[in-house]
């Protein structure tokens, strides 16, 4: 027995430590697994949950390949096997998943996102040191004897895995939290305003679509191996908030549903922050269309924090314009009101009742681009960068993508190309 397990059993047979405090600092450390697994883990038991949390979070990364002679950094192959099977039986253990090809398939989501931080920050110029590495390690392992005591030993038990098993498979994991540290500093240093737990999501907004570009034969050649869909997970764009932009700070800006077009005209930045930003919405300006105050959009988020004393601040996974502000222009915009040819118009009126429609709960404020009337409803159409925005006499709108705004714009013989 080494001494690694001998302090972890020294300390076993405890278990009445605070699980508030338990479920703080694992969450702390992987706050976003809550976020896309919260439907997967209703109903898990407590002790349970918090160890899923603390153990999925960790079972990335890969062989140690060598050290750069210069800067020590560490070079981490793709898709360790052994990594990825012995996250599997982890998690059969825990038994929350009965099916086996379930159970891989989440598994392999979980691993993929952590890949996908690893390839994304080494993409951005982090490097990965022994030291650090060796350190994340430590820091593991000690919070395992802390945390989990008795109740880890058992899980080992269950799981048919050996003590020096789970040392290897902890330490192979230690590359995933040093780059996932990296990169929360990264978009805290870019966006001020937003917490730690924020930051995890903007870099697995990014580390994903990066890692399936970059590297989608590797990701064939292991999920082939281990009979996996060849299918991409879907990426979850999050909850949708409508309001509009009514200012900007510290690379960031401000949504409100309840901001009106009077106080964006009349009211000075100050005042705007002042009235709206207890009620608004703060999102960090990542890759968003260019926008500015006045325009009414669609933010999608996954995570948000806020105290009694501080506004709210989100994440921001897409943002759609659904009309750009521009007073100087609505008195003179002409809409043209189109007639749709006889031979497409059963393919228009199918493209408008195939549509998903959502309530508008908003008021626009200018005129739109194009007016066309189908079964004695007019739909209003505003012509944006990122696509048209179709509302009708119904109170009903729909915002859409590039490609629909294509096909619906050839239905309707207009120009195709987005303003």
């Amino acid at each position: 027995m080494n001494e690694m397990k001998r302090s972890l059993i020294e300390v076993a047979g405890d278990m009445s430590e605070s699980k508030d405090r338990v479920r703080k600092r694992l969450l702390e450390r992987h706050e976003k697994k809550k976020d896309f697994k919260k439907n997967l883990l209703a109903g898990i038991s407590v002790a349970a949950m918090i160890f899923v949390l603390f153990l999925t979070t960790n079972w990335l990364m890969n062989e140690q390949l060598g050290n750069s002679s210069d800067s020590n950094e560490i070079i981490i192959g793709l898709f360790d096997d052994t990594v990825f099977e012995t996250s599997i039986k982890l998690q059969r253990a825990v038994g929350f998943i009965e099916e086996e090809e379930y159970l891989k398939e989440y598994a392999y989501d979980d691993y993929e996102n952590y890949l996908a931080i690893y390839t994304y920050a080494q993409s951005l110029g982090y490097e990965i040191t022994e030291q650090e590495i060796n350190k994340s390690f430590e820091q593991t392992m000690n919070q395992m004897k802390v945390d989990f005591n008795s109740y880890f030993e058992e899980l080992i038990a269950k799981s048919d895995l050996t003590w020096e098993e789970i040392e290897e498979y902890q330490y192979k994991l230690a590359p995933f939290d040093v780059a996932l540290e990296k990169l929360k500093l990264h978009y805290v240093e870019l966006y001020p305003k937003i917490e730690w737990n924020i930051a995890s999501s903007l870099a697995q907004k990014h580390a994903i679509p990066y890692f399936r570009e970059n590297y989608a034969n590797d990701i064939i050649a292991f999920k082939k191996k281990h009979s996996l869909s060849l299918h991409d997970g879907p990426i979850f764009s999050g909850v949708k908030h409508v309001g509009r932009v009514v200012a900007f700070e510290d690379n960031m800006f401000l949504v409100s549903s309840k901001a009106t077009i009077e106080d964006i005209e009349t009211l000075s930045k100050k005042e705007l922050m002042y009235r709206y930003s207890t009620e608004g919405t703060w999102y960090p300006l990542d890759d968003t269309p260019e926008i500015s105050e006045g325009d009414l959009v669609e933010a999608y988020y996954q995570i948000q924090t806020s105290t009694n004393t501080t506004p709210i601040v989100s994440d921001l996974w897409d943002l759609k314009i659904l009309e750009k502000y521009e007073p100087e222009t609505v008195v003179n915009k002409n809409t043209i009101t189109l007639t749709v040819n006889k031979d497409n118009i059963s393919k228009v009126k199918s493209f408008l009742s195939m549509l998903e429609w959502e309530h508008a709960n908003f008021a626009f404020s200018s005129s739109p681009d194009y007016e066309i009337v189908v079964n004695d409803i007019m739909y209003q159409i505003r012509s944006y960068s990122d696509g048209f925005v179709l509302y009708s006499t119904r109170g009903e709108y729909r915002k859409l993508n590039a490609d629909f705004t294509e096909e619906f714009a050839g239905y309707l013989g207009i120009d195709s190309e987005l303003k």
